[in-house]
């Protein structure tokens, strides 16, 4: 690659910025593989909590990623009364998992209260 570049008669900083960009862009690409990796070791301990479904879990973790704590309390009240969310698992496995990855970060006994 350097060599071709080189043809393009670019000079020693443009080559240098060009590599800077290149080793950037290497590490965003592991840092999407990490993401993607964890996101599916999330939906993987969410999966039995929405019934098994996969698809349901990826929804969700979708939708509560930019939501703060009262607003996924809220929307976890809504699965559950649409049985989409365990009536079993909809209070300390769930707050675990949220709480594990950090979607949820106050206390259980603070969760408990919100879930109906």
């Amino acid at each position: 690659i350097g060599e071709k570049i080189n043809y393009l008669r670019l000079s020693r900083t443009e080559l240098h910025d060009i590599f800077a960009v290149m080793l950037i862009l290497g590490q965003l690409e592991k840092n999407l593989a990490f993401t993607a990796n964890v996101r599916k070791e999330i939906v993987g301990e969410l999966k039995s909590i929405f019934y098994g479904n996969e698809l349901e879990a990826s929804n969700f973790l979708s939708r509560i990623e930019c939501m703060k704590g009262k607003e996924i309390t809220h929307l976890v009240n809504e699965w559950v009364a649409k049985k989409k969310i365990s009536d079993l698992s909809k209070k300390r496995p769930l707050w675990q998992v949220l709480h594990k990855y950090g979607f949820y970060e106050k206390t259980e006994a603070n969760w408990n209260s919100q879930i109906e």
